[in-house]
C-alpha cells in the first residue's frame, strides 16, 4: 500500500500572492505619483519648511477632528452645487464670490473662523492621516510577506517529502516538480517586490514623516472610524463587513 501522498499544495500562498502583488502595483503608483512632483530632497526641505510655517506649531486636538468631519460631511453634501455654480459662470466674478462665501459661511457654521483655517487643519490632518495609514499599510504588508513566504515554504517541503518518497509514481513527482518550480519562483517574486517596495517606502516616509508628529497620529487614530467613512463614503457597516471579509481570507485554512 502506497504511503500517503501529500495533497496539491494549498491554493492561498497564490492567492496571498496575487493580493500582495496588487496591493504594492497600488502603492508604486501612488508613490510615483508623489516622487514626480518632487525635483530633488531641496525642494523636499523647503515644502517642509514652508508647511511648518503655514500650519503652525500647534497639535491637532480632538475637537478640531470633530469639527473638521462635521465640515467634511457637508462640503461633500453642498461641495457639487457650488462646484456647479462655479463652472456655470466662469467670468462672473461676482458671482463666484458669493458662492465662495457660502461656502465660508457652511465652514464658520461648524466651527472655523474662516475657509484658509479650514484648509491649514485638512492640512494637518492629511499630513498626519498618510502617515498614520502609511504605517498601518507597511506592518500590514510586511505580515503578509511573512504569512506568504511560511505558506510557500510549507508547500515546498511538503513537495520535497514527496519527490523523496520512492513509493510516489513517476508521473505524479513530474506535476509535483513543475508545482516545486512553480513555488520557487512565487518565493521569489514576493521577496524580490517586498524588498524593492521596501525600499521606496522607506524613502517616502523619511520624507513625509517631518511634516506630521506622533502626537497628531495618535489622535487621527482615535479618530479613525469616522475619517474612514467621510473620506470613503461607506457607512460603519460596510466598512465592518470589508473589514472582517479581509481577515477571514488571510486567516482561512484551505480544505
Amino acid at each position: 500500500m502506497l504511503s500517503k501522498i501529500p495533497p496539491t499544495p494549498p491554493k492561498r500562498p497564490r492567492y496571498l500572492l496575487r493580493s500582495i502583488l496588487s496591493y504594492q502595483r497600488i502603492g508604486i503608483i501612488a508613490l510615483s505619483i508623489f516622487l514626480s512632483n518632487m525635483a530633488c530632497r531641496e525642494f523636499v526641505a523647503e515644502l517642509q519648511q514652508e508647511t511648518q510655517q503655514r500650519m503652525g506649531p500647534q497639535r491637532l486636538t480632538d475637537e478640531q477632528v470633530r469639527r473638521y468631519i462635521r465640515a467634511y460631511r457637508r462640503l461633500k453634501q453642498h461641495g457639487r452645487h457650488e462646484l456647479l455654480a462655479f463652472q456655470s459662470r466662469p467670468n462672473d466674478l461676482a458671482h463666484q464670490r458669493k458662492a465662495f462665501q457660502r461656502i465660508e459661511k457652511q465652514l464658520q457654521a461648524d466651527g472655523f473662523t474662516d475657509y484658509a483655517a479650514f484648509v491649514r487643519i485638512h492640512a494637518k490632518i492629511a499630513w498626519a492621516w498618510s502617515n498614520y495609514r502609511a504605517q498601518q499599510g507597511l506592518r500590514t504588508q510586511s505580515a503578509l510577506q511573512h504569512k506568504a513566504q511560511s505558506d510557500l515554504d510549507q508547500g515546498i517541503h511538503e513537495i520535497e517529502q514527496a519527490l523523496a518518497n520512492p513509493q510516489v509514481p513517476a508521473d505524479t513527482k513530474r506535476e509535483l516538480r513543475q508545482t516545486l518550480r512553480e513555488l520557487k519562483r512565487n518565493k521569489q517574486t514576493l521577496r524580490s517586490l517586498h524588498n524593492k517596495n521596501a525600499k521606496w517606502a522607506r524613502f517616502a516616509m523619511d520624507i513625509t514623516t517631518p511634516l506630521s508628529n506622533s502626537e497628531d497620529m495618535a489622535t487621527i487614530a482615535r479618530h479613525e472610524q469616522e475619517l474612514l467613512q467621510v473620506f470613503t463614503g461607506l457607512s460603519p457597516q460596510q466598512l465592518q463587513h470589508i473589514h472582517h471579509t479581509s481577515n477571514a481570507l488571510l486567516a482561512a485554512d484551505p480544505k
